[in-house]
């Protein structure tokens, strides 16, 4: 739920947005993400094969600005694809 919820704030764009209104809306989408991600991330421990799980978290990482996480994320999924086709 707090995923959905950060990731509709963060993708609404609303015509004419003030840029104070827009930046409140992604100050908290932030803390949306912020809340979802140690929720995600024990999913992701128990399951982590999960692509949905990982997409999301590739998605909260990138949002938080956790690169590093997010590349790792990334080459994660890269990896569950090929293991799939093999």
């Amino acid at each position: 739920l707090y995923y959905n919820t950060g990731a509709d704030l963060a993708t609404q764009s609303p015509p004419n947005e003030p840029q104070s209104d827009y930046e409140a809306r992604m100050a908290k989408s932030k803390s949306y993400f912020e809340k979802a991600q140690p929720s995600l991330e024990k999913a992701h421990e128990l399951n982590p094969k999960d692509k949905p799980t990982m997409e999301s978290l590739k998605t909260i990482y990138y949002r938080l600005g956790l690169m590093d996480k997010m590349e790792e994320m990334k080459k994660k999924l890269a990896g569950s694809w090929f293991e799939r086709k093999s």
